[in-house]
């Protein structure tokens, strides 16, 4: 017999509140946060790994891969695209940008090409990097995976890395260089009922 549906989801949802709750008590403010990382100083490149780094990094790296989708099957230029990234909350916004920030095209292509649009989003080949392996030897993100023109991007590209997708290398301004579990990875253990991880 099947587990029901609420059941189910409070077992999938349990660690991610523990996660939030753990979040939330050690919040501090974000803009301070990327404050240090705009400085471009070799001092400033380097920052122990910590729960507000990660997150971000993961937020920020999964809004431009949906920013990349959304201009893939909408037809707006990724220029023309915004984002805002609520990591408190662990969440991100994906807007057009312009005089309006009305949902036209990408309204439309949630109706049209949705099933497509959500296969894209976790299809392995759109998780690599267009350049080959580039990004899994450097740990972060180049313009052919996912960056996207620094006017569009809240942090100016900071704070980017596929590995927070798919695994691999941590960013080079990371001080601990073990391999990142990717997000993915960490979904696809937990559907197959293996326990996380502690990496």
């Amino acid at each position: 017999m099947r587990p029901s549906t609420s059941n189910s989801t409070r077992r999938w949802s349990e660690p991610f509140s523990k996660a939030t709750e753990c979040w939330i008590s050690r919040h501090r403010r974000h803009g301070l946060f990327l404050k240090d990382f705009s400085v471009r100083d070799d001092v400033s490149r380097v920052r122990a790994r910590d729960i507000a780094s990660m997150t971000y990094l993961l937020i920020h790296s999964m809004a431009h891969h949906v920013m990349h989708g959304i201009a893939r099957f909408s037809g707006l230029d990724l220029g023309s695209l915004s984002e805002v990234i609520f990591p408190a909350d662990l969440a991100f916004v994906v807007h057009r940008r312009g005089m309006t920030e009305d949902l036209g095209n990408i309204s439309s292509m949630w109706r049209d090409q949705n099933s497509a649009f959500l296969r894209y989003l976790v299809s392995r080949r759109e998780l690599r990097c267009g350049s080959g392996t580039l990004c899994d030897h450097r740990g972060g993100a180049c313009p052919a995976c996912i960056m996207i023109p620094e006017t569009s991007c809240i942090a100016g590209n900071q704070l980017l890395s596929r590995a927070a997708l798919v695994g691999g290398r941590a960013p080079l301004w990371d001080t601990d260089q073990t391999p990142l579990r990717g997000f993915f990875e960490v979904v696809q253990d937990r559907l197959a009922g293996q326990p996380p991880s502690p990496a």
